[in-house]
């Protein structure tokens, strides 16, 4: 059980990487830390200057790590 829970974590920080990466892109900088995704999420989807499909993007992205809101 501990070994799945493991796993899952690792998977959860390596879907986490890339968002926080592509968000940099665009201006948005979030602090490290798997708690702090939310924020972020929350933070990409109301910047305006983004564009709806990236921000549709980084929606899809949140949704594939399930982040706890």
């Amino acid at each position: 059980m501990a070994q799945f829970s493991n796993l899952a974590r690792c998977q959860r920080i390596q879907a986490i990487k890339p968002l926080r990466r592509r968000a940099t892109e665009f201006g948005v900088i979030a602090a490290k830390g798997t708690i702090k995704v939310a924020t972020l999420l929350t933070d990409l989807a109301a910047e305006s200057a983004i564009f709806v499909t990236a921000r549709v993007i980084f929606g899809q992205m949140g949704t594939q790590i399930k982040v706890p809101y």
